[in-house]
């Protein structure tokens, strides 16, 4: 590997180039190894026009209602026990949409489960801001310092709430 500045890289200035690096890296010469470009990598760094999160949201499979997201349901455990759940699928979902758990949102990357208190919404950008009173988070241990379980945080960022006994979840 080696860094090459000049776009207008010849042949000629590739291999000598390769012939230097192998010697600076290896200290041997080999002359008779022709250089190959196998890889190259390039960055720029620049100014873009910002791009609107709205426009990445698909309309084509969005639905009219909540109702329409559900693919099916199962049992899921949660701390009062089993509950039979419903299943959305969350590329379906439009702006504006709430729901309320237990519920499981699936994706192609990730599921999400909803705790039979908490509240779902989705924002103007598709984000799932998604309320938990306290209270139904048997696992926080104070109010100052949140604790959760690996296998709850799923990429959520946590921000109290105007609510004095609620936090948000947002899942981008």
């Amino acid at each position: 590997n080696f860094p090459v500045t000049n776009t207008r890289l010849s042949r000629e200035e590739l291999q000598t180039t390769f012939e230097k690096s192998y010697l600076d890296r290896f200290g041997v010469e080999l002359p008779e190894i022709r250089a190959v470009l196998v890889n190259l990598h390039t960055a720029v760094i620049g100014r873009r026009k910002q791009v609107p999160l709205t426009s990445l949201m698909t309309k084509k499979f969005q639905k009219r209602k909540i109702e329409e997201c559900i693919t099916g349901s199962r049992q899921v455990w949660f701390q009062s026990g089993w509950v039979e759940t419903p299943v959305y699928k969350r590329e379906f979902f439009q702006p504006r949409f709430k729901l309320k758990g237990p519920a499981i949102i699936e994706q192609l990357d990730t599921t999400i489960v909803i705790e039979p208190s908490n509240q779902v919404e989705v924002d103007s950008s598709g984000n799932l801001l998604i309320s938990c009173p306290y209270m139904s988070l048997p696992y926080l241990h104070s109010w100052n310092h949140i604790e959760i379980p690996l296998w709850r945080r799923l990429f959520f960022e946590f921000y109290p709430s105007s609510h004095s006994n609620h936090c948000s979840i947002i899942c981008a």
